[in-house]
């Protein structure tokens, strides 16, 4: 979806850009906390403002780079557990209150997670540990499930985002103007929050 964005720079945290390949959007790797914070200060200088999106690929994986940077400093995993999800946090926490004008798009691996509501299992954000998950959906307006499906009709491959939550999909949306599927079209869903 990151092509559907408006001007965008990929923050990878996982070097897996082999999709991006025939486009020509520029991409910087992301392999510690220190690159994340060297990335977001970029990004807010004269020549990150070139770029009219932040993609970061993907927040799950740069909470495992984190979480190995912590095990590697004490014996103690809980402790490890405890700051990854304390940094973690913070740079969401700076993501979402981000006012440069950029959109922002991160994505995150998908897995069963707890319900913080119901108490049961739904498909949402993967991060290691038991704290960031729960917060995410809380913490960010727009959350979203992409479905990949086969058009009936003609078999073509598509995709579209769930803007609301369902019984399986972790999704949400602060914005009243999103219908409950939308294309996977980025340019598409910032116009159409920003009209709203």
């Amino acid at each position: 979806m990151v092509t559907t964005a408006p001007n965008p720079i990929v923050a990878s945290t996982d070097a897996g850009l082999v999709s991006l390949r025939r486009f020509n959007i520029p991409a910087t790797n992301i392999t510690s906390a220190d690159d994340f914070r060297k990335f977001l200060d970029w990004a807010k200088t004269s020549a990150g403002q070139e770029f009219k999106t932040l993609a970061i690929d993907d927040l799950s994986e740069f909470a495992d780079i984190v979480l190995r940077e912590e095990l590697a400093k004490t014996k103690h995993a809980l402790q490890a557990y405890g700051k990854m999800a304390e940094i973690v946090m913070a740079f969401c926490r700076e993501l979402r209150d981000w006012n440069t004008g950029q959109f922002v798009y991160m994505i995150a691996k998908l897995d069963k997670v707890l319900d913080a509501t119901t108490g049961g299992m739904i498909y949402g954000p993967m991060f290691p540990g038991r704290v960031i998950a729960p917060h995410i959906p809380y913490l960010f307006d727009e959350l979203y499930f992409v479905n990949s499906s086969t058009d009936p009709q003609t078999g073509a491959f598509q995709n579209s985002v769930l803007t609301r939550r369902n019984p399986q999909y972790e999704a949400k949306t602060r914005s009243d103007t999103l219908a409950v599927y939308e294309p996977a079209h980025l340019q598409h869903i910032f116009t159409k929050i920003a009209a709203g």
